[in-house]
């Protein structure tokens, strides 16, 4: 399962980078925060 995560999770890190922002990459890993559908 951590593999999983960590690959949801890194494409998710990389796509934020520009903006700075790890909330996407958080809402990714929690998906009971509504926020995983910010783009």
């Amino acid at each position: 399962m951590e593999l999983a995560n960590r690959i949801l999770i890194v494409p998710i890190t990389r796509s934020s980078a520009p903006t700075g922002i790890p909330e996407p990459a958080y809402a990714a890993y929690c998906p009971r925060r509504p926020k995983a559908t910010s783009p």
